[in-house]
């Protein structure tokens, strides 16, 4: 499901922006415990995944910039945040607990869901992803 979103520098990002490559979308809020946590374990999935096609795509839920923003100070991340402000997003893609994080294929399918806190430097959590992302690559060789 196509979606735009403010991101934090105040622009709009599209979900079709990060087509053809892996997406985790990750959907938290400032206030919830183990989302604070996620994020830096998502952080250094990305770093440890930095090359490859995979994006990382957080969805603050229901919350005003200016708190987002001071979150982001005392957590940076590399990767996008945008802000689903109404929950028009997250209802569409019926998240129901934070965190929530779904897995996209380059195809922008969902691949995986994971509701709850995910340690995503699991050595079983790293091959899956290793995996989708061989596919990935795979196909792309394809003629």
């Amino acid at each position: 499901m196509e979606f735009t979103l403010e991101n934090m520098a105040g622009g709009r990002a599209q979900l079709s922006e990060f087509r053809h490559r892996i997406v985790l979308l990750h959907f938290f809020a400032t206030w919830c415990e183990p989302c604070r946590a996620e994020m830096a374990s998502l952080q250094n999935l990305f770093e440890r995944h930095a090359g490859r096609p995979l994006a990382i795509v957080a969805v603050n839920v229901a919350e005003v910039k200016p708190r987002v923003e001071r979150f982001l100070a005392a957590n940076p991340v590399s990767f996008p945040v945008l802000l689903d402000s109404d929950r028009t997003v997250a209802r569409a893609w019926r998240v129901a607990a934070l965190p929530t994080t779904i897995i996209l294929d380059a195809q922008s399918v969902p691949v995986l869901i994971a509701e709850g806190d995910v340690d995503w430097g699991h050595p079983d959590i790293d091959a899956k992803i290793k995996e989708l992302l061989a596919k990935e690559l795979l196909a792309k060789s394809d003629p």
